[in-house]
């Protein structure tokens, strides 16, 4: 396993057939529009880094560290964000298609616009994240911390008709507050929402 500490470190190893950058340094890394697809990134530090546009389709990224990263239509379709630690990251528009992000921690994130078909949140933590907006489909939300998240916009249909067009969420068991923002004829309790003291 390689040791890297700069963007051109990374992408000339990745280049050279690399894949393993576990625990890697790349804090403030300019990664932006890069393809690095099937890349493993465990435990690595990439707080503040700009993956804009980036390709990090099967990527893993279990118990990394991305505070303030920018992940702006990036495509991280089937990667594992499992344990991540991304306060404050930003992912607008990003896909998230099938992304594992179990345990990860969310709040204060952006994900405006953002695909999270078949997206794992389970016990994710998503306090005062921006959720406007996001294609919310067959979505696992079991123990979501959503308190004081914004979800006015995002798909959070549970009837019939959408249920056979699998767009059915699940957020039985979820957590919501009194500023926890839904669509205005959303019903978080007949939903299977608890609500918790904000």
């Amino acid at each position: 396993m390689p040791s890297v500490t700069t963007t051109a470190e990374l992408l000339e190893q990745y280049a050279a057939g690399e894949r393993d950058f576990r625990g890697a340094d790349l804090r403030g890394a300019d990664l932006a529009r890069a393809d690095l697809r099937d890349i493993q990134l465990n435990y690595a530090d990439l707080s503040r880094a700009d993956f804009t546009g980036a390709i990090l389709t099967h990527a893993n990224l279990t118990g990394s560290t991305l505070w303030g990263t920018n992940l702006s239509e990036a495509n991280l379709s089937e990667a594992n964000l499992e344990l991540a630690d991304m306060k404050g990251c930003t992912m607008g528009r990003a896909d998230l298609r099938s992304v594992n992000l179990r345990d990860a921690d969310l709040s204060r994130a952006n994900l405006r616009g953002a695909n999270l078909f078949e997206c794992d949140l389970s016990k994710t933590n998503l306090d005062r994240a921006d959720l406007r907006d996001t294609i919310l489909v067959t979505v696992k939300f079991a123990a979501t911390n959503l308190g004081k998240t914004d979800l006015r916009g995002a798909n959070l249909e549970q009837d019939a008709q959408h249920r056979k067009a699998l767009n059915e969420v699940s957020l039985d068991g979820a957590n919501y507050d009194d500023r926890t923002q839904f669509n205005e004829d959303f019903d978080p309790a007949a939903a299977g929402m608890q609500k918790i003291a904000s």
